[in-house]
């Protein structure tokens, strides 16, 4: 992989060159996007509720550090 401005280059198997941006527009990669949008307004619903549990946070932030 060669490095040229911001994303990181990859020869494919054609021998063109593909950025990481655009090899990122996997099903895959969107999904996850979607759980962490998802995730990260659970955790804004939790913190300004009343009376939060603290271990449904911490628990909502692990979530977050696992699929990021």
């Amino acid at each position: 992989m060669e490095a040229t401005g911001v994303y990181p280059v990859k020869r494919g198997k054609t021998g063109f060159r593909e950025t990481t941006k655009t090899m990122a527009n996997t099903r895959e990669y969107h999904n996850l996007k979607q759980l962490a949008v998802q995730i990260k307004n659970q955790i804004h619903a939790k913190e300004h509720s009343y009376r939060p549990l603290n271990s449904g946070i911490k628990r909502l932030h692990q979530q977050m550090k696992y699929i990021s």
